[in-house]
């Protein structure tokens, strides 16, 4: 008789235990966020969000970087919606592989981030404006957004997206945003297509980047569209502390 009893318990315990695990994985499958932001703990801090999947919100602490730049956004055209406007479409012109989108603020403040997957058979993302953007009044002229997929293990390339509300036709031209991370000096670009010889790529002023430029300061890029190869190296040259420095950023045709 007990062991029919110990066994009666042993089945009601291992049945108990099934059934915690099952309610604690949905709670770890709701928050596939790739990074863990600080936030103010409102429902407008960075978070995952249903309709549709992803992470977005504000966030309370920036995150430390170098004095180098940073590629904030690469669109066809600009960001561009009203106040009008329900939804911001991300997507890409064609389907060829799934792509990481992220959007930043710009310039930092409001620290702002959103991040989602584009599935290669639905290269489309609709952001509810009313979730976090319009809340926080960010306007699309203070909004990057660019897409990522791996080149390698250990380096990512950034793939130009559309960015717009419905009806709102993308200008021409891809737009790159960078913004330097301190005071820097003397900023230029050039855009080397893969298979050609850098020398062959002349370097052009940035708008804006002649003389000393604060850092945190979003500086626009005006780039050819299409992209001159599958593959491309965006370099960046600047002084900063009276030393020469360059950064590259490796481009993706969507």
């Amino acid at each position: 008789m007990r062991r029919n009893r110990r066994s009666s318990r042993a089945k009601w315990l291992a049945a108990l235990a099934l059934v915690a695990a099952t309610a604690i994985v949905p709670s770890a499958i709701a928050q596939p966020c790739p990074v863990a932001l600080p936030t103010n703990g409102t429902s407008l801090g960075y978070q995952h969000r249903a309709g549709p999947p992803r992470c977005e919100g504000t966030y309370i602490s920036p995150v430390s970087g170098s004095a180098g730049f940073a590629l904030v956004s690469l669109t066809f055209g600009r960001v561009s919606y009203l106040d009008q406007h329900q939804e911001l479409h991300i997507r890409l012109p064609s389907a060829v592989a799934a792509t990481r989108l992220r959007a930043v603020g710009l310039p930092q403040f409001p620290y702002y981030r959103l991040d989602a997957i584009l599935p290669q058979t639905k290269p489309e993302l609709r952001v509810p404006l009313g979730a976090v953007i319009k809340p926080e009044a960010i306007r699309a002229g203070d909004l990057g957004v660019f897409g990522l997929r791996d080149v390698s293990p250990t380096r990512q390339g950034y793939v130009p997206v559309i960015a717009t509300s419905p009806g709102i036709t993308p200008e021409a031209g891809v737009v790159a945003i960078v913004r330097p991370g301190a005071d820097v000096l003397a900023v230029r670009w050039r855009l080397v297509a893969q298979g050609q010889p850098e020398r062959d790529a002349d370097w052009r002023p940035v708008d804006n980047g002649a003389g000393t430029v604060p850092g945190g300061t979003p500086l626009r890029i005006r780039l050819p569209a299409p992209l001159p190869a599958a593959t491309s190296s965006l370099q960046i040259t600047y002084f900063v502390g009276g030393v020469p420095d360059t950064n590259r950023f490796t481009l993706l045709a969507p």
